[in-house]
């Protein structure tokens, strides 16, 4: 378990490995991954696609750029909402918020609203995600 306090002084106690969390949890953290980086978070991030999918027109390749184009189309979707597919992966690893056990499976937009009211910094955000990841 890794634990955080958050700027705010939120305690948020994390599972840190496979070895902690269930086999549901796990499943639909690493499905929240791979949408984030499918789609990504940023319009920086939207750029970037756009030059993909001018390649894909320049070498004539339309299966590719069919693919790219709803990833773009659901990318900008997700930006315009204020959906963050990173924090979506988050909640799937929280074991508690001060103490408070947590289930991402009952509420998870309620869950990454509460998360997002914690003030977790982006850098403590990317790092438990990837330390997961590694592990």
């Amino acid at each position: 378990m890794k634990t955080i306090t958050t700027t705010n002084g939120t305690k948020i106690e994390f599972f840190n490995n496979s070895k902690e969390i269930s086999a549901r949890r796990w499943n639909a953290f690493n499905t929240e991954c791979i949408k984030s980086s499918t789609l990504g978070n940023t319009f920086e991030e939207a750029a970037s696609k756009l030059d993909a999918l001018n390649s894909h027109l320049k070498y004539q390749n339309m299966e590719a750029y069919k693919v790219e184009n709803e990833n773009l189309r659901l990318q900008l979707y997700a930006v315009y909402k204020g959906i963050n597919t990173q924090a979506n992966a988050l909640i799937y690893l929280i074991k508690s918020i001060d103490g408070e056990p947590v289930d991402p499976f009952a509420d998870p937009e309620e869950l990454v609203k509460r998360v997002e009211e914690t003030e977790i910094s982006a850098f403590d955000l990317d790092n438990i995600i990837w330390e997961v990841r590694k592990k």
